[in-house]
């Protein structure tokens, strides 16, 4: 499947504003895993920032917030509102399929790593 430009050239990504947020349509490369590990829906509303979809820059902190069960996927880096994006859940996955890894991540803890492919380091928040 391929997103196309509003010029009809073909898109690994298309990045759109709404609601004062960028938000992506990305073109699903990989599988997300079946069964699927995650108690929440694959169309659960996740954060994460243009860096990782839109720039290609690798997932290397994931939090899953105490408050409301909300996951965040992070480069590590410090980012502005401006980066954020709103996806669903199952995009990240397939976007990084080493993230099923932690779909039992409890509430209240984040996880983190040096690289793709090291082993994520687990922590209460």
């Amino acid at each position: 499947m391929a997103i196309r430009s509003r010029l009809g050239r073909k898109c690994k990504n298309e990045l759109f504003l709404c609601s004062g947020f960028w938000h992506t349509k990305i073109v699903k490369h990989k599988s997300s895993p079946d069964p699927w590990p995650f108690e929440d829906s694959k169309n659960v509303a996740v954060f994460t920032t243009i860096q990782i979809l839109r720039l290609g820059q690798p997932v290397l902190h994931v939090s899953h917030d105490e408050e409301d069960g909300s996951w965040q996927f992070h480069t590590g880096e410090n980012v502005s509102m401006g980066d954020m994006l709103i996806v669903a859940l199952e995009e990240m996955v397939s976007y990084d399929t080493t993230l099923a890894d932690l779909a039992d991540l409890p509430y209240g803890w984040s996880a983190s790593r040096t690289e793709v492919g090291a082993p994520w380091s687990r922590q209460k928040d």
